[in-house]
This record gives structure tokens, C-alpha cells and sequence, in this order.
């Protein structure tokens, strides 16, 4: 995950400080606890970002991928910069900068995934990641509510969903590109 900057709401700071629980990252098929330190690398990040450190911030995509996929390895970074505002108490919460109430923040999710030697890249880039929530939730449910057999269980949206119809879904609020 890349972000320009984060200016936290006050929801996003409360769940910081209640939220607590040992991250986890997946090795050996196994979900473990981060290691410490948590690993660190750069990472390479569609424009503009570009070239970044980035550091284990594993959050709840470990657990539902894991339980979705099985992957042997997984491990999510974060680019500093936004950790770093996120710290910082006098970071201002979002302000709105366009007519649908959108901040001037922009993100970039790009995973990477090696299967057999071969690696697939898909990247997802928008303004203001939280103005992106809401309309992933209400997809999801909308197309829950719309199913002709709904699912039971506990389900990761990987194991619910077509990833690519998805993610269109959501178009024009966020860049898709895959390779």
C-alpha cells in the first residue's frame, strides 16, 4: 500500500489506539506473528510514487487471503511517509477538496503474486482511499443482496466475488491495471 500522505480521522486514530491485536504475515502456509523487527524493503510503486522504504503493516487482507487463497508466503508493506503522519498527533484530519467530499489524498494498492516462477502484478489507484470504502462495502452488499442463492458462512470477497467485475464496478473512483 502507498499512500502520499494520511490525514487520519478521528475513527482511524480511536481504531489505532483499541486495535492492539498481534499482526500476522503468512509463511510456510501458516499464519505467524511479524517477526522483530518487521521486515522492510523498497518497493516499487506506479507513478508518482515511485521508489519507496516500505515496512510490514500486515491488517486484516493477511487473514482473509490466507483463508482464500493459502498461499505458502505473504507479506503487506506500507510506505512510511503515511505511518509517519498517522504518528504524528498534529496531523489534520482529511479536508475536502472536490464537489463529492473527496481529500486531496491518493493511494495505491499494488500487489505482486508469484506462482510457479511467474509473477502477475495488479495495481488499484485512487483519490482518498476512505471515499473508496464505502463504495467497496455497498458493492459487496448490493451484489450479496442481489444473488439468486446468497453464500453462508464466514467468506473472504476473494472466495465471493470476481475480482475483475469487482473492482470495474468501482470505476471511475479508482485506477485498475493489471500485468
Amino acid at each position: 500500500m502507498g499512500l502520499d500522505s494520511w490525514h487520519p480521522t478521528s475513527g482511524t486514530r480511536l481504531t489505532g489506539r483499541k486495535n492492539t491485536y498481534q499482526r500476522l504475515i503468512v509463511r510456510d502456509h501458516q499464519l505467524v506473528a511479524v517477526p522483530t523487527p518487521p521486515p522492510a524493503t523498497d518497493w516499487d510503486f506506479p507513478a508518482p510514487l515511485g521508489a519507496q522504504p516500505v515496512t510490514c503493516v500486515p491488517l486484516s487482507e493477511i487473514i482473509l487471503i490466507a483463508r482464500h487463497l493459502k498461499p505458502a508466503a505473504m507479506t503487506s508493506y506500507m510506505n512510511l511517509k503515511p505511518l509517519a503522519d498517522l504518528k504524528a498527533a498534529d496531523s489534520p484530519a482529511p479536508e475536502a477538496v472536490d464537489s463529492r467530499g473527496r481529500s486531496s489524498q491518493s493511494f495505491v494498492l499494488d500487489v505482486r503474486a508469484t506462482i510457479s516462477g511467474e509473477t502477475r502484478r495488479a495495481t488499484a489507484a485512487g483519490q482518498d482511499i476512505y471515499a473508496v470504502s464505502a463504495p467497496l462495502i455497498v458493492t459487496a452488499c448490493l451484489r450479496l443482496l442481489e444473488a439468486n442463492q446468497p453464500p453462508t458462512g464466514v467468506r473472504a470477497p476473494g472466495e465471493l466475488f470476481d475480482a475483475r467485475s469487482f473492482l470495474a464496478a468501482l470505476a471511475p473512483d479508482i485506477e485498475v491495471r493489471y500485468g
